[in-house]
């Protein structure tokens, strides 16, 4: 099947997800009593998507991501730059503080210009 992303045509695979940023609503502490699901398990989960890569300026989040099983070290990052530059992805999902929202997409957009979607109706 066609997966349409980014202006480009994907004729066959799941689409590559990085995620850039590993806090509560991307990977929540405790998701028991936190309000989010949590992009990081669903991306990881769902036959569609698989995870390409998760950044994180805290090393704490990042070992986390790979202690929960859910990517090996190999594609987690603390550098956003070298998760870009390292990982080939269909999509990026900005899961930072929302005062680094636009220095991230202006960044990925910089490496890779495509298509960019935002919709604040996404959420987990």
């Amino acid at each position: 099947p066609a997966v349409v992303r980014g202006g480009k045509q994907r004729m066959s695979g799941a689409i590559r997800v990085a995620v850039a940023g590993a806090g509560n609503r991307a990977l929540p502490k405790r998701p028991e009593t936190s309000n989010f699901l949590g992009w990081i398990p669903r991306i990881a989960a769902h036959p569609d998507y698989v995870l390409a890569g998760v950044q994180d300026v805290s090393c704490e989040a990042r070992e986390r991501v790979v202690r929960l099983g859910l990517h090996g070290p190999d594609k987690i990052f603390a550098d956003f730059s070298d998760m870009l530059d390292a990982v080939p992805c269909d999509a990026l999902l900005v899961c930072t503080p929302a005062e680094f929202h636009a220095v991230a997409i202006r960044e990925a957009h910089a490496v890779t210009p495509r298509f960019i979607r935002i919709s604040r109706n996404d959420t987990p």
